[in-house]
């Protein structure tokens, strides 16, 4: 059995060790990436998360996880 998780953002494959992974949350993973989280919408398996929710979302193995930026312009 592998220690490893494995889980997608924007289609690209990431993996972690499960050791360091089981209290890993959405939120963490936003800053491990350095994401700017005022300017960001997250999908997680087809559905759009709130933001207030996404320190409370635990990281599974085989997530796809889809993170739009907001750009503005004139």
């Amino acid at each position: 059995m592998s220690d490893l998780i494995i889980f997608y953002v924007n289609g690209k494959k990431y993996s972690f060790s499960s050791k360091l992974f089981f209290k890993f949350t959405l939120f963490h993973l936003l800053l491990h990436l350095n994401y700017n989280t005022k300017l960001i919408v997250i999908e997680l398996n087809g559905i759009v998360i709130d933001s207030n929710n996404w320190p409370k979302i635990y990281l599974k193995n085989n997530d796809l996880i889809e993170i739009v930026t907001i750009v503005g312009g004139g």
